[in-house]
Parts: C-alpha cells; sequence; structure tokens
C-alpha cells in the first residue's frame, strides 16, 4: 500500500465507543450516573459510562458492561437512545458513539456509586466532557417521553412498590406537583400497568389507609398517555 493510500484511508479510521445515560431518584432528586475524568482531554469534567464493544460483543451488551462497576449485575433495562457522531465531538480522533439510557432503583447500585444531580449538572454546561451534556439532555427528554407513554416508571422502583412511589417519580423528574387522585385512577386503569400482590399493606406514617403493595412484570404502553407541562 502506497504512503497516499494510507493517508487516503487514514481520514476513515473511526473509534466506536457505547455510553450509557443511567437514571436514579437518591433523596428526592433526579440523579444519573457520571464520574469525573482523570485524565486525557477534559480532566476533571463529567463523562458517562462508557466501554469499547469487544469483537463478538453485541452494542447492548457493551453497554451492560459499562455499568459493571456500578450496578449488581445486569438488572437495568437498557434502551438505545441515539447514535452521536459528529466529526468534532472528539477533539483527538473520529469517534462515534452509540448511547443507550434507562432507569433504576437505587437498591441496585453498587454502594457509593458515582452519580451526579442531573439538573445541577446540565445547568453547569462547561463541566461535562465531548458531548455528553448533549447525550444527557437527549436521554432525559426521552425518559420523560416514556414516563407519559409507557410503565417506565416501574424502573425507578424496587420489585414490590405502592402507587405513592410512583407518584414522587413522576414530581420529581417533571418537577411539579402532581394531583394524587388522578394520577392513581390513570395508573389503575391502565391494564398491566400494576399488579397488586398478596403482601400486606405497608404502614406509613399520618393518616388514611395503608398503601397497597404492587409489582409490575412487563413494560406497557399507557394510552392515551400522560400529559405532565415539562420543556420536552
Amino acid at each position: 500500500m502506497s504512503t497516499t493510500d494510507e493517508a487516503f484511508q487514514g481520514h476513515y479510521l473511526t473509534n466506536l465507543s457505547v455510553h450509557t445515560v443511567l437514571f436514579t431518584i437518591i433523596e428526592s432528586e433526579l440523579v444519573m450516573c457520571a464520574r469525573e475524568r482523570t485524565e486525557g482531554p477534559f480532566r476533571f469534567h463529567w463523562e458517562l459510562p462508557g466501554a469499547n464493544p469487544r469483537m463478538q460483543e453485541s452494542l447492548e451488551a457493551a453497554a451492560h458492561r459499562s455499568l459493571s462497576e456500578i450496578v449488581h449485575g445486569s438488572s437495568a433495562i437498557l434502551q438505545q437512545l441515539k447514535v452521536f457522531g459528529e466529526p468534532d465531538r472528539d477533539p483527538q480522533r473520529r469517534s462515534i458513539a452509540v448511547c443507550y439510557w434507562g432507569a433504576i432503583a437505587p437498591e441496585h447500585l453498587q454502594p457509593q456509586p458515582p452519580v451526579v444531580s442531573a439538573i445541577h449538572a446540565l445547568a453547569e454546561s462547561e463541566r461535562f466532557a465531548f458531548d455528553h451534556r448533549t447525550i444527557a439532555i437527549t436521554a432525559i427528554a426521552h425518559l420523560k417521553r416514556a414516563l407519559c407513554n409507557s410503565s417506565v416508571v416501574t424502573d425507578f422502583c424496587p420489585t414490590t412498590f405502592s402507587i405513592r412511589e410512583l407518584h414522587r417519580v413522576y414530581e420529581v423528574v417533571f418537577g411539579t406537583e402532581i394531583a394524587a387522585g388522578n394520577f392513581q385512577r390513570k395508573v389503575r386503569s391502565s391494564p398491566g400497568f400494576i399488579t397488586k400482590t398478596n403482601t400486606p399493606p405497608a404502614s406509613e406514617k399520618g393518616r388514611g389507609r395503608p398503601a397497597e403493595i404492587f409489582t409490575n412484570s412487563r413494560r406497557v404502553e399507557v394510552s392515551p398517555p400522560f400529559h405532565f407541562p415539562h420543556d420536552s
């Protein structure tokens, strides 16, 4: 191969990576897994979990592997988000990123996971490495749409939960108060959204009946969808 051919082919050399935006709720705040870079470009900036796919590895498997030090096993349900490939997204080389997103109950995280407030982090635009702020913004928009159109909210909860816990997730993510009565009627009237368990009602402080306990074994669509005021 001539030097000219090598130079020409060099323009097509591309790095492929997989990145994952994983959401959870900790202390009534929406957070996402991210850690500070310790070397290279964008040192001390936040970056999302990532990995380079192995030769015989699917992209989704690589996405789960990117979370191996953050979650227990492969408990997170991931959905493909988007491919990001702007020519200048990596200052060192041509780079393509296939991105996934998901939500998880905090109980499934490893001790002291690297998390950052989703809202506060996005406000500090200069603190993100590469185009990871754009990836995070895109993931939040997908999360909000999924919460309106499906039962993905149960991914934020333990195996069993109360409707009050689901209600709280919506209020945290959308940043607004949601009428509890209307919310409960919508959840109960959506087939397959929740399944009542034989677990005794949980005792909670305050007045009113003990909260019923439910579970969810599958993802279902919600029609007509929830409608909450939000920016995305």
